[in-house]
């Protein structure tokens, strides 16, 4: 009954968290988006436009750190979060708070998250692009594997690029 009610946005962090976290349940997270929870925001809108009225349900459902928040109670994670939100910026912004908080704070291990749902039809305008349901979910940690990716100095790229040049998806 829960899933129903969750975005496009927040399911899709809710199963990434949830792999990239290989079980474990106290790592802090860090959460990006562009555009948040804008379906549940456009719903919000409609519903003003034509009661007057907000439901507290659907409220509660549309801030924007409502993908990590659900993650972190479906995972029992009472570690902390963060969630940034910096325009077109924001998965840099985010990625560079991630690795803030590892070089600088107490953290061993942080995850990464950031997404945006497919934007509904009145805001295909913003997408300046493609236009396509994205989450990227990565474990940022102070020991290296196997799997380690080096990021240059002079970085700074969206989500999507960030997928195709550094992990070639």
């Amino acid at each position: 009954m829960t899933k129903r009610r969750l975005s496009q946005l927040t399911r899709m962090a809710l199963y990434a968290i949830h792999e990239v976290s290989g079980g474990k349940s106290n790592i802090k997270i860090t959460f990006s988006s562009e555009y948040g929870e804008i379906t549940q925001q456009l719903k919000i809108s409609e519903e003003i436009l034509d009661s007057n009225a907000v439901s507290p349900a659907k409220f509660s459902n549309s801030v924007f750190n409502t993908p990590v928040a659900v993650s972190t109670i479906v995972e029992n994670n009472t570690a902390g979060y963060s969630a940034i939100c910096a325009g077109k910026d924001s998965f840099y912004a985010g990625f560079c708070e991630c690795l803030a908080s590892l070089r600088f704070g107490a953290d061993e291990e942080r995850i990464f998250v950031h997404g945006d749902e497919l934007l509904p039809e009145p805001y295909q305008f913003l997408a300046g692009g493609p236009n396509v349901p994205f989450i990227i979910a990565l474990l940022f940690s102070l020991t290296p594997s196997d799997c380690s990716v080096e990021v240059p100095k002079d970085f700074h790229c969206s989500g999507l690029d960030f997928a195709k040049n550094f992990l070639h998806i």
